[in-house]
């Protein structure tokens, strides 16, 4: 992914690299880590616990890529639209419209 590439073709790639459902279940379970951890260290004052599940957000969503994809994540080629990307996919999970999303990139990606 070269620098002028616009964020819906990183989303594009971004959702070919999250093709299998185990990747995404690690990686939805690695959001909710994040946002439980980030929510509790607030609420204790201990930074310390939000920067224990950060990690552990990205132990979860890593592990995903290494046992299942066979790929490299996301986040090393641009972490702000990872995170992005990320949060949009959870949210079309979340709402059930993943599927289809990943129909359309997926047919996008068949036609190039």
């Amino acid at each position: 992914m070269g620098s002028s590439v616009k964020f819906e073709e990183f989303w594009q790639h971004y959702l070919v690299a999250h093709s299998q459902p185990n990747t995404r279940r690690l990686h939805f379970l690695g959001v909710a880590v994040a946002v439980v951890s980030l929510f509790v260290g607030i609420a204790l004052h201990n930074p310390v616990i939000a920067v224990l599940g950060l990690a552990m957000t990205y132990a979860l969503s890593w592990s995903g890529h290494m046992l299942f994809e066979r790929n490299q994540p996301a986040l090393l080629q641009n972490p702000v639209w990872s995170l992005q990307c990320d949060v949009r996919m959870c949210r079309l999970w979340l709402t059930g419209r993943l599927d289809k999303e990943l129909s359309r990139v997926k047919a996008i990606a068949a036609s190039e």
